[in-house]
């Protein structure tokens, strides 16, 4: 399982790949899996990053570009069982500098009214395409794995 999250919304979308992938992805242990798995997650939560970009407000250009993806921790027992996680967020270095992104998102001073919710709209709006994205890209890396256990003879 992966899991991509906004940081301090609360929001988040797990994703899985097919039955099959599945599968084939817990038969793969140790590091081999979780690098196999961090690639895929990065790719689709770089399109959760493009759509936060997209969605906060068009004058707060310091904040757009301040925003990054990260590894997300999902706790012990999550590790134990071999789960992994990515955010999009502002890195520990810029918070002090950006610290105002909370107010972004939860102030409705700022969305005519309604909290404008940036984050939470970026990961929502991303799901489908993000998913696809990381069933694509896992189905590459476990087929190029299973290529290289293969010995060639």
């Amino acid at each position: 399982m992966a899991v991509i999250t906004g940081q301090g919304t609360g929001v988040s979308m797990t994703l899985t790949g097919l039955p099959e992938l599945d599968r084939k992805f817990d038969k793969i242990k140790g590091k081999l899996r979780k690098s196999i798995g961090k690639k895929a997650l990065r790719q689709a939560t770089n399109v959760t990053l493009r759509y936060a970009r997209q969605f906060v407000l068009k004058d707060t250009k310091a904040l757009s570009k301040g925003l990054r993806t990260s590894a997300a921790d999902l706790g012990k027992k999550a590790r134990l069982e071999g789960n992994f996680g990515m955010k999009v967020g502002i890195p520990k270095a810029k918070r002090a500098q950006l610290n105002y992104s909370v107010y972004i998102e939860f102030d409705p001073r700022f969305g005519d009214g309604e909290p404008l919710r940036f984050m939470k709209r970026a990961v929502n709006a991303s799901r489908p395409e993000a998913k696809r994205i990381f069933q694509t890209k896992l189905k590459e890396l476990i087929r190029q794995s299973e290529d290289k256990a293969v010995p060639s003879g």
